[in-house]
């Protein structure tokens, strides 16, 4: 699938669109960002069948602390030591240092806020090279809805239907879906997109949604946020302010257990 910019044909082709430092075609900007959905395993300790397969993870860089946000309702069957991500470039696979989840009050219980996890990973820990870039860099300018002007989002995910586990090898499927901007909800923070074609989503739960910002010349894929669920032409994404706001704030981090969620008329 090729990114739909307007007016992307620029002096030499296709607008060059901006991840983190490196230009990239138009053309290869949804394969670029695709490394950046990470899918989540739970550890089972059965030697039979050592993982489950739970959909889809945003992986984010952001002053110097590496994260990857799901949903509770993905993971909330496993303590946070049994969640773990592939590597995109080899077989290893890694685990977090620390979980934050948010605190459950009287005024966010029959929100989707509360069904928002953070996973953080201590890079310097492991010994691979250039672990970081397994991580999406966000900078504040390049975070939704800063220079939209009505450009295109996108989201990615590992949808159900398209994993397959045996006790071989996981065969995994990455997909992306172009969508336009629908508005906000009446759920704090969740916002909705339109896809010109329903999709069965199931799996898609946790995949990072982007946008393209900036001016023809000078485009640059932004982080919009976090698929929380959907239905029919609909996906509803967390936004990617408060999922950084969450996994920077000290008081979510001690994990005491999910919080049981309560909002949402449909999940991934």
């Amino acid at each position: 699938m090729s990114l739909i910019i307007p007016q992307q044909a620029g002096p030499g082709g296709a607008w060059p669109v901006q991840v983190g430092a490196l230009w990239h075609s138009a053309w290869d900007v949804e394969q670029v960002l695709q490394k950046y959905c990470k899918q989540i395993f739970a550890l089972t300790g059965d030697e039979q069948f050592p993982y489950c397969l739970l959909g889809s993870g945003t992986a984010v860089r952001f002053a110097n602390r590496h994260f990857v946000f799901c949903c509770v309702h993905q993971v909330r069957d496993y303590t946070p030591d049994r969640i773990a991500i592939p590597l995109s470039f080899d077989s290893k696979i890694m685990s977090a240092a620390t979980t934050r989840a948010l605190m459950v009050t009287d005024e966010n219980r029959d929100g989707d806020a509360i069904d928002v996890a953070a996973f953080e990973f201590d890079v310097a820990g492991y010994d691979v090279a250039n672990l970081t870039n397994e991580f999406f860099p966000i900078g504040d300018a390049r975070v939704w809805p800063t220079g939209t002007a009505q450009k295109p989002f996108m989201a990615f995910g590992y949808p159900s239907q398209r994993q397959l586990f045996d006790e071989d090898r996981i065969r995994a499927k990455c997909i992306s879906v172009q969508a336009v901007y629908d508005g906000g909800t009446s759920s704090p923070h969740l916002q909705r997109v339109t896809i010109e074609k329903a999709i069965d989503a199931d799996g898609m739960s946790g995949g990072p949604v982007f946008y393209i910002g900036g001016a023809p010349g000078n485009h640059f894929a932004g982080m919009a946020g976090m698929v929380m669920r959907g239905g029919g032409n609909h996906l509803h994404f967390m936004s990617a302010g408060f999922m950084l706001d969450l996994a920077l704030e000290s008081a979510t981090e001690s994990w005491s257990g999910w919080p049981k969620y309560q909002g949402g008329s449909t999940s991934l």
